[in-house]
C-alpha cells in the first residue's frame, strides 16, 4: 500500500500539463519563464556587431572631413553601433543638409528672379556691380558672394550697382563731377574724416 502511495505521488494526475510546464522557468522563476527553447534564447543573446571602422555612403554634393568622420566613429563606438544603425545617422544628417542645400537654391532662384523683373541683371548693371567687388574686394570677395548666394539678393546688387555707377561716371555721392585725381574711395567716402 505504501508503495502504491508512493507510485501516486510521482505519477501526475490525468490530464495535468506536461512536466516542463512545473519547471520554476515556467512557474515564473529563472530566466526563461515561459520554456523558449535554449537555442532561440542564445541566439537573441548574441550582441550586435559593431564595426572597427564604420564606411560612410554620402549623396553626391555632400563630404565628410576625416576629422569628423574620426569624431563620428568615437561617438558611434561608445553607442555600439551596428553599421546599419550608423548609415542611418548618416542618411538622416544628408537628408537634413540636402534639404537646406534645396531650399537656398530655391532661394537664390527667387532672387534672380526678382533682380530680373526689377533690371538688375542687365548686361550693363552687371558690369557696374563687378566694378565694384573688383575694386574693393577682389576675387575672393567675388566667390564668396557668388557661392553664397549673396550675389542674387536684388538688396545687394542695388547697392554693388550704385557703387559701380558712381565710379563709371567718376561723379561724386552728392552729383557733382568729382575732381580730377580722385580715386574710388576718394568718391564714395569723400566726408570721411579718415581723409589723408
Amino acid at each position: 500500500m505504501a508503495d502504491d502511495a508512493g507510485q501516486e505521488a510521482s505519477t501526475p494526475p490525468e490530464g495535468a500539463p506536461p512536466e516542463a510546464a512545473t519547471t520554476p522557468e515556467a512557474q515564473g522563476g529563472g530566466d526563461n519563464p515561459f520554456g523558449f527553447p535554449k537555442e532561440a534564447q542564445q541566439a537573441s543573446a548574441v550582441p550586435p556587431e559593431v564595426p572597427k571602422e564604420y564606411k560612410f555612403t554620402l549623396p553626391e554634393g555632400l563630404t565628410i572631413t576625416p576629422e569628423l568622420t574620426k569624431q563620428f566613429t568615437e561617438i558611434a563606438h561608445e553607442a555600439k553601433l551596428t553599421q546599419a544603425q550608423a548609415d542611418s545617422l548618416v542618411k538622416m544628417h544628408a537628408d537634413l543638409m540636402m534639404g537646406f542645400q534645396r531650399e537656398a537654391e530655391a532661394m537664390k532662384n527667387q532672387w534672380a528672379k526678382e533682380c530680373a523683373e526689377q533690371g538688375l541683371s542687365t548686361p550693363e548693371n552687371m558690369r557696374a556691380a563687378k566694378l565694384a567687388v573688383d575694386t574693393f574686394g577682389g576675387g575672393k570677395v567675388m566667390q564668396a558672394l557668388v557661392e553664397s548666394g549673396v550675389a542674387f539678393n536684388p538688396d545687394v546688387q542695388r547697392f554693388l550697382q550704385t557703387i559701380g555707377k558712381l565710379m563709371m561716371e567718376d561723379t561724386a555721392p552728392d552729383g557733382k563731377p568729382a575732381a580730377t585725381g580722385k580715386t574710388a574711395a576718394d568718391l564714395l567716402f569723400s566726408n570721411s574724416k579718415y581723409e589723408a
